[in-house]
């Protein structure tokens, strides 16, 4: 439904499509009834004189046959010749919407099948195993490395990657056995000698008791009472050590509360109207430093029962043992009369006294002790700390 023209130097009609459409074989050609007459159709001589003179090569015209056409032009012959070429309008508008048509949503349907396909393809081979995987490290992070990692048919590198990782979680899992294995044996060992220790230290204790009925002097028998108290403490301290249900730290409540029982049995404090008052936090005292902590409050328990109340007086020891940050306060206080002088340096040098400050410095603690009136004894010290290297110290 188009119509040719072709067009000279000055705009007039050559020749149009109806001289060559129509070809006199039969069959070829366009058919009578599709054709556009060019007479009809032709448009306004000015319009193709402006196309001549290369002042317009796309407009609309009307023709006589009263139809709206697109027409477009084109030089050819160094501009001596020109064809022009009409079509319909709602033909052109009609052939414009399927082309943009054919150019927009052709490539958006594409498009959307690409990505349709990456999306399945990116599920079935890496997402779904990715997740298969990232369920198997929640499941190893919680300590559950018998759990095995299925990615189904997914990339050959996810399930190679899921290989190695079974095959280390399940080394992980053979050796972490081995290590409880290794650690429960090593706790069993270190239980054994702590009991050992605790029943030869009792044995000690024995002995000390013999030895103290066959001596005569009352200085030599309160010597022997006291080693037998200070080893008896020790005997408490290995006791509490292989009873806990961690090795690594001591039950200081049990502990305290068992020592002040002790002292105040050996020191007859009840009947002499003496009242111990003991408060003690769980505070989680390490074992390396039970012993020293443990020997220090006997020290400064008995130092109170025998010396804060002479001559019948009576009176009350508070003992405390608290978390104060990162440290631990050891508190024990008592009513009595108190050290003589305000001065600690005019204090006796007493052994209990050089006790509790070798045992401080092991500790790499704070020792502070007011009085009179009354006496207090604190002691701060870091929960956290290697009294190994401090031994030499205490001996």
């Amino acid at each position: 439904e188009g119509v040719v023209y072709l067009l000279d130097a000055k705009g007039t009609v050559m020749t149009s499509s109806d001289r060559f459409i129509a070809a006199p074989e039969a069959g070829h050609g366009i058919p009578e009834a599709q054709r556009s007459p060019p007479e009809a159709a032709t448009p306004d001589p000015a319009l193709l004189q402006a196309v001549a003179g290369h002042r317009l090569t796309e407009f609309a015209a009307v023709g006589t046959d009263g139809v709206e056409r697109l027409y477009s032009s084109a030089n050819i012959q160094n501009g001596s010749l020109f064809i022009v070429f009409g079509m319909p309008a709602a033909k052109a508008i009609s052939w414009g919407h399927y082309q943009t048509i054919a150019f927009i949503v052709g490539p958006i349907i594409m498009l959307l099948l690409a990505v349709a396909g990456a999306l399945l393809g990116g599920e079935l081979l890496i997402s779904r195993g990715i997740r298969a995987l990232q369920s198997a490290v929640d499941a190893y992070s919680r300590d559950e490395l018998s759990v095995r990692v299925d990615v189904g048919r997914s990339a050959l590198e996810i399930r190679q990657f899921a290989q190695a990782f079974a095959g280390m979680a399940e080394r992980i899992s053979l050796r972490e056995g081995e290590l409880r294995r290794s650690l429960d044996e090593k706790d069993a060992l270190l239980r054994e000698v702590h009991h050992r220790v605790k029943n030869n230290l009792q044995i000690v204790t024995s002995f000390l008791n013999l030895q103290a009925k066959s001596v005569a002097d009352p200085a030599a028998r309160h010597v022997l009472a006291e080693a037998r108290m200070r080893v008896r403490a020790l005997s408490i301290v290995h006791r509490y050590l292989y009873e806990s249900a961690d090795v690594r730290y001591v039950d200081f409540v049990s502990l305290v509360r068992t020592l002040g029982e002790q002292i105040a049995r050996v020191d007859d404090l009840a009947a002499r109207g003496i009242a111990l008052e003991v408060t003690v936090e769980p505070v989680p005292i390490p074992g390396s430093a039970a012993v020293p902590v443990a020997l220090f409050i006997t020290e400064a328990l008995s130092n109170a029962a025998q010396h804060a109340f002479p001559d019948g007086r009576t009176g009350t020891i508070r003992l405390s043992l608290t978390a104060d940050g990162g440290d631990a306060l050891l508190e024990i206080a008592d009513d009595g009369i108190g050290m003589p002088g305000a001065d600690p340096g005019q204090w006796p040098a007493g052994i209990g006294l050089s006790l509790m400050r070798a045992f401080a410095r092991q500790l790499e603690g704070e020792l502070k002790i007011d009085g009179p009136p009354a006496t207090r004894v604190a002691l701060r010290f870091p929960l956290r700390i290697d009294t190994e290297t401090r031994t030499d110290e205490a001996e």
